[in-house]
């Protein structure tokens, strides 16, 4: 099993101004290499049907809505499902104790919960560029919680993966689901609806204990 993840939104807790309140992280789940590979053939054919070069990167935030209709149908029937978390920062107490980074790493944990019980190993790719600090405080918290061993984790560049890609427009368009003011708020999440195992809305309970 090999899952791609990404976020949508900012992690922060603090209130500042122009953060986003909902957070959301995607989980682009697949049994194989050979289904990812699939699918990543599905995105590269669809960049040349619409003539966009072949090192566009795919985002939620900069792509024309038309486009992102578009790759999600065009992928809607390759062998993947969807897991996701979702988190109204607005029902959370803002804590002292944790960081934007650990809260991160706990979030993206919660996330992977249901693998982390179900399944011995898996690999896992997140987005972003290699970051050295970033890679080493996130081992260090898989050893510190268990998991260390189990899990085959990358840091890649989403330039230069369209499953990276493939996770930023399901995050994107999972948290555009639940912005209810917005025009196209149900456009993209109906065309990936099948595809979607779980949707976790994380409640004040769910966090608490851990902010403490």
């Amino acid at each position: 099993m090999i899952i791609f993840i990404d976020e949508s939104g900012d992690p922060g807790l603090k209130n500042k101004k122009n953060s986003s309140p909902l957070f959301v992280i995607s989980l682009v789940i697949f049994e194989n290499d050979e289904d990812g590979t699939e699918v990543a053939r599905l995105i590269e054919e669809y960049k040349k049907k619409i003539k966009y070069s072949p090192s566009y990167e795919f985002k939620f935030r900069k792509t024309k809505r038309k486009i992102i209709i578009g790759l999600l149908e065009s992928i809607q029937f390759g062998k993947f499902k969807i897991r996701a978390l979702v988190l109204d920062k607005s029902q959370i107490k803002s804590s002292g104790n944790v960081c934007k980074k650990d809260f991160y790493h706990i979030l993206v944990a919660l996330a992977l919960k249901e693998c982390v019980i179900s399944i011995p190993k898996f690999k896992v790719r997140l987005d972003g560029i290699a970051d050295r600090e970033f890679r080493n405080s996130w081992r260090r918290y898989l050893r510190e919680n268990g998991i260390v061993g189990r899990i085959d984790f990358k840091l890649v560049d989403s330039k230069s993966d369209p499953l990276i890609q493939l996770a930023d427009l399901v995050a994107g368009s999972i948290r555009r689901s639940h912005l209810y003011q917005k025009n196209d708020a149900n456009i993209y999440k109906k065309i990936i609806q099948k595809k979607i195992e779980e949707e976790m809305i994380l409640k004040k309970d769910d966090l608490e204990p851990i902010l403490k």
